[in-house]
C-alpha cells in the first residue's frame, strides 16, 4: 500500500530542504496562505548505485510493468486503441506482441470512444490476422462499453479534495475479480 502524501518518506518541510535560491518559503510566489509548502526529496544516480537492483516483474519484456499503471498519449485516429487491442489479444493467446513477449492473461477494456460493435470488428480482425479466432481468447479479454455513459471516477470536493464516485469503487472491484 501507497504511503500518504503526509507519511511520504521522499517529501519533507521546505524549511529542512536546502534551498538554492535562498527564499523565505513564507514569501514565496507559490505559496498562496494554503500552510508550509514541502518539496519532494530526489534519490540521486549515486544513491541509487549503492541499492540491489530488483528486477522488474515485466508484462511486456522491456516496455510494461506488471501492475503498473501506464499512458499511451497521441493524437486522436492514430491507432492507440487499435495497438492496445493488438496487445490485449496477443496476451489472451499467450503470444509475442510485435515480437516481444507478453505475459499470458487477462485484459479489461474499458472503452469510453469505442462502442461494442467497433471492439468486436476490431478484435475479430486482430485474432485471425494472430491464426485464431475471438473464441480461443476465451474470457481472458473482457470489453466494457462505455460509450452512452457517465464514465466520472472522481470529483473535486468542497474543500478542493478528489472524492471516489460510486462508479470508481464499482470499477475496482470489477477489476480485482477479473485478476
Amino acid at each position: 500500500m501507497m504511503p500518504d502524501y503526509e507519511d511520504d518518506p521522499h517529501v519533507v518541510p521546505l524549511e529542512e530542504a536546502k534551498r538554492r535560491d535562498g527564499k523565505d518559503w513564507r514569501t514565496h510566489p507559490n505559496n498562496r496562505g494554503i500552510g508550509q509548502p514541502k518539496v519532494l526529496r530526489g534519490i540521486t544516480a549515486a544513491d541509487l548505485s549503492e541499492r540491489e537492483l530488483i528486477p522488474p516483474d515485466w508484462y511486456m519484456d522491456g516496455f510494461i510493468y506488471n501492475g503498473a499503471v501506464g499512458c499511451l498519449y497521441a493524437p486522436g485516429g492514430t491507432g492507440k486503441s487499435y495497438l492496445l487491442l493488438q496487445l490485449a489479444v496477443a496476451s489472451a493467446l499467450g503470444q509475442d506482441f510485435m515480437g516481444t513477449p507478453v505475459h499470458a492473461g487477462r485484459t479489461v477494456i474499458w472503452s469510453c470512444e469505442d462502442d461494442e460493435g467497433v471492439l468486436h470488428a476490431r478484435l475479430d480482425r486482430i485474432a485471425k490476422a494472430a491464426g485464431a479466432t475471438l473464441a480461443d481468447c476465451e474470457d481472458r479479454i473482457v470489453v466494457y462499453d462505455r460509450t452512452e455513459v457517465d464514465n466520472t471516477m472522481l470529483k473535486v470536493g468542497r474543500d478542493f479534495e478528489l472524492v471516489e464516485t460510486q462508479l470508481y469503487r464499482d470499477f475496482l472491484m470489477t477489476t480485482e475479480q477479473v485478476e
